[in-house]
């Protein structure tokens, strides 16, 4: 919703972004110092939070990803390792969506 904005969903849509300029700023803040600061936009992910929704929810979350299927959390937590890891050295002010390509279609699907 940060990064595409949604009907009905201002302040949640707000919130993200203001998430979006503290992680830039902070990068370019610390930078200098070797501190890197990221942000991993999480998409539609299966937990215990979304499961009392039900199926019919659950296959209309699946039906709006383009890989269409839902993350995990391992999905979200392999992301967090790499950006914590020195693989990601030069890496900082970055919005890294784990989404299934949902960020890339840049507005959501009807």
């Amino acid at each position: 919703v940060g990064l595409m904005g949604s009907p009905g969903a201002a302040a949640y849509a707000s919130m993200k972004a203001a998430t979006h300029g503290l992680t830039l700023s902070t990068a370019a803040d610390y930078a200098t110092e070797g501190i890197r600061c990221n942000c991993i936009i999480i998409g539609s992910v299966s937990t215990p939070l979304v499961a009392h929704y039900g199926e019919e929810y659950r296959q209309r979350r699946i039906a709006m990803v383009p890989m269409q299927t839902e993350g995990t959390g391992w999905d979200i937590g392999w992301a967090a390792v790499y950006l914590a890891s020195d693989e990601a050295k030069w890496v900082t002010g970055v919005m890294l969506p784990v989404d299934g390509g949902l960020c890339a279609l840049r507005a959501w699907p009807r």
